[in-house]
């Protein structure tokens, strides 16, 4: 009995040694948070130079509206070509989850509703604030509507099995 706490003694102060001597392992890597800026033009105003720079993406966030301007939640905002997307909260506003870059295209999408896209343009601010108004469709019917009495489906096999029974 002996013997056997002393070799699972051994064994477990062999794994902790084993476990001290790896290498470090980094759960995440870091990454830059440096945003490349592209310089447009230079101009000295007096004595005081400064420079209009021109961001390369931007943070895209908005309101959605219908055609009676009141908040539209739960609406798809997709960023096209792409599996990024978002819904818009209870009061229609939404922040789109990642920065976009000029040309990038959103496509909002609301059931009963036009698909409206926006699409990113250059901009010296590196917030774009969108407000997106939905029109409903225009849904025409084809053919008539009869109405005839009440529906009744007819009998699956399982309901005819049961009617056996009874």
């Amino acid at each position: 009995m002996n013997n056997s706490i002393l070799s699972k003694g051994i064994v477990m102060m062999t794994i902790s040694f084993l476990a001290l001597c790896t290498s470090p392992i980094n759960g995440q890597e870091t990454t830059s948070l440096e945003t490349n800026i592209e310089v447009v033009s230079t101009e000295t105003l007096g004595k005081i130079a400064f420079i209009e720079t021109e961001q390369e993406q931007f943070l895209v966030k908005g309101t959605v509206l219908d055609e009676a301007n009141e908040p539209l939640p739960r609406v798809n905002v997709l960023l096209k070509g792409k599996t990024v997307g978002i819904q818009t909260d209870i009061d229609g506003k939404c922040e789109f989850p990642q920065e976009l870059e000029v040309n990038d295209v959103l496509v909002f999408s609301y059931i009963g509703y036009e698909t409206n896209t926006y699409k990113v343009a250059a901009s010296k601010s590196s917030t774009i604030v969108v407000n997106i108004t939905f029109d409903t469709y225009d849904v025409e019917l084809i053919g008539q509507v009869v109405i005839d009495g009440a529906y009744s489906s007819k009998r699956n096999v399982f309901q005819k099995f049961i009617s056996i029974f009874k």
